[in-house]
């Protein structure tokens, strides 16, 4: 049978369920004398509760103020520490699904090359495609002994406009002959018109459109003698008088 005292509000006996101890005294006092909300109750029961409960004989204050602006800034302290574990959490899951994205799509590339500057023919789409598969095999020719059977080709964009040919993508038999190719294009005529290139992906492109941009404003502030070449594939602002520039 649980003990009775007395309430030190009321003086009226209390049930040790239904009271609360004052912190200070340790006198007890009824939960309905407390004038306290079921909420700041619920809160006083609570095992792990960080404020503390004054009766009105040791404090004017029931709940002192230092604890609970402590108490609050803790809490707040916890919830953005969750908000950004969140977050990063967040950042991390799309980071990773971009970067599995970018991957599978510079694999599927990873067998193609691009060829710029082949004249396009009028006539039928069928004369079309014929003329376009003459000129794209006398390209791979002249560049890398690599096959031409079975290889696949596409005009990139729309029709031609006046003055303005439309590149050709070329889906070879395996990512080792587009490496050859790109690998061997130097030996194309350095005319400017017919060059190949890779077929990257959006990323890349905007990648070396920001190392273009890097290269151009350091050449305005004077430096000389840079130019861009392929380091494992990536485009990188190198010093060398002999250096041969990437073509894209």
């Amino acid at each position: 049978m649980p003990s009775i005292s007395k309430c030190n509000v009321c003086a009226n006996n209390v049930d040790a369920d239904k009271e609360l101890k004052c912190d200070a005294c340790d006198k007890p006092v009824h939960t309905t004398c407390s004038g306290l909300s079921r909420a700041e109750i619920k809160c006083l029961n609570d095992k792990d509760r960080r404020i503390k409960f004054l009766c009105e004989n040791c404090s004017s204050d029931r709940l002192q103020l230092g604890d609970l602006v402590k108490m609050m800034l803790e809490m707040r302290d916890e919830i953005n520490a969750l908000k950004k574990a969140s977050s990063s959490t967040l950042s991390d899951a799309i980071y990773r699904e971009n970067l599995i994205s970018e991957m599978n799509e510079r694999n599927l590339r990873s067998r193609n090359i691009i060829i710029h500057g082949l004249d396009e023919c009028e006539g039928t789409i069928e004369d079309q495609k014929k003329e376009d598969l003459r000129q794209v095999v006398n390209v791979i020719d002249k560049v890398a002994p690599v096959s031409t059977d079975h290889i696949m080709i596409y005009r990139l964009g729309r029709a031609a406009m006046k003055d303005k040919v439309r590149p050709i993508k070329v889906v070879l038999n395996s990512r080792d002959d587009a490496v050859l190719l790109l690998k061997n294009k130097a030996k194309l005529p350095r005319n400017g018109k017919l060059y190949i290139t890779a077929d990257e992906t959006l990323m890349q492109r905007e990648f070396l459109k920001s190392v273009r941009l890097t290269l151009h404003n350091r050449i305005q502030n004077g430096e000389s003698n840079l130019t861009i070449k392929y380091i494992r594939n990536v485009p990188t602002i190198v010093s060398s008088k002999n250096a041969t520039p990437a073509q894209h």
